[in-house]
Parts: C-alpha cells; structure tokens; sequence
C-alpha cells in the first residue's frame, strides 16, 4: 500500500516534460489527495518554459535534467509513489 507524504497526499514523479507531462501534471493537481514532488526533463530551461506555457506552477516539485539522479531519489525517499512517464523511447 503506498505511503503517504507528510501531508497526508501521495507524492507523483513526472518525467519528460512537454504537452503531455502538462495535461498530467494539471490533471494530478486537481486530485486533493496528490502533490506533485519531481519533475524530470531533458533541457530544464525548456521544461520550465512549458510549464508557465501551460500556465502551471508546481512549488512542491523538484525539476531536473538527470534522470539517474531523478529516478533513485524518486523512489527512494518515500515522498513518491507514483509516477508518469511522457516521453518517447528513443
């Protein structure tokens, strides 16, 4: 059963940020019982362009451009539970 954060919401990592992570990222802040904590993206200046595109603020997230770096803390603090992957393999 997953974990809690301290507030009592279940911590959500989006990783590759665009359109998509937006729409996910709007959708999760809609759910009173989600934070999200990371947010992961290949260039982080472009990543936080699409978020003030897409008109979003996400004080409580951590963004960065190392997915090894974002993908083993995620987890591995127990603020996050759940995760979103909007990227294209490549």
């Amino acid at each position: 059963m997953p974990v809690p954060i301290r507030d009592g919401k279940l911590g959500v990592g989006v990783s590759g940020i665009g359109w998509c992570a937006a729409q996910h990222i709007a959708a999760f802040q809609k759910n009173p019982h989600v934070t999200v904590t990371w947010l992961h993206g290949r260039d982080v200046e472009r990543s936080r362009q699409t978020l003030a595109k897409a008109e979003l603020s996400v004080p409580t997230a951590r963004l960065t451009a190392r997915f090894a770096i974002a993908s083993s803390h995620m987890f591995s603090n127990n603020r996050l539970r759940y995760g979103s992957a909007c990227t294209i393999g490549r």
